[in-house]
């Protein structure tokens, strides 16, 4: 896994969403002649969404961001590493209502990883279409994780009112719950599959959803 930018949570919130914006602008420079304003607009805007939906997430998470599929020749716009899952986020600024292609798209990102990233096998992963501008909506998240969860969409005001089951699964007490999901450093240090064949012990997944 080779992301733009990487960081542990804690380490993300003590940065301001110009500096996240920075860094990943001067790995778009490194690889590309030139960075639009739109995407620039972009960076920091998701940086201030996820700095304020994650507040009071655990500081030892690890959140990823332009992480390259390497199979799909797309990068993720960020990945959330938790000790209970793995969080992949795509993020539609501007969109009222996501559409079919939308879903999609994140719904593909998290299979690859799942099917073809040998650090994500075993992990439940959890695909997440952020809409700002969609209307208000809880994020529901699953009770039990098993593979590939449904795409979820969440809005602008996704971390408000979080569920009971939603704090029980991203909150766990330390010493309560062994972790399932790797370590970031092994995780990022597993490569992808090489070929057309999903890696070994692939769960089968559920359904996307459509809401």
């Amino acid at each position: 896994m080779r992301p733009w930018f990487a960081q542990s949570l804690g380490e993300f919130r003590r940065q301001t969403p110009a500096q996240i914006t920075a860094a990943l602008a001067y790995q778009q420079a490194a690889r590309f002649a030139g960075l639009e304003v739109q995407q620039r607009d972009s960076w920091e805007a998701s940086a201030a969404l996820l700095q304020d939906a994650l507040a009071e997430g655990d500081a030892s998470w690890h959140i990823f961001m332009e992480c390259d599929l390497l199979r799909l020749e797309k990068r993720a716009d960020a990945i959330l590493l938790t000790d209970r899952a793995i969080f992949v986020l795509e993020f539609k600024m501007g969109a009222q209502r996501p559409d079919l292609t939308d879903l999609r798209q994140t719904d593909n990102y998290a299979m690859d990883l799942h099917d073809f990233h040998a650090g994500s096998r075993g992990v439940p992963i959890i695909p997440v279409l952020v809409a700002p501008a969609a209307p208000q909506r809880d994020l529901d998240l699953p009770l039990f994780w098993h593979g590939v969860a449904p795409v979820m969409v969440a809005n602008g005001a996704m971390r408000r009112r979080p569920s009971r089951r939603q704090r029980y699964a991203l909150n766990r007490k330390p010493g309560r719950v062994p972790p399932i999901a790797p370590c970031q450093a092994c995780w990022r240090q597993r490569g992808f599959c090489i070929g057309a064949t999903p890696c070994p012990i692939s769960a089968p997944h559920a359904p996307m959803r459509i809401t």
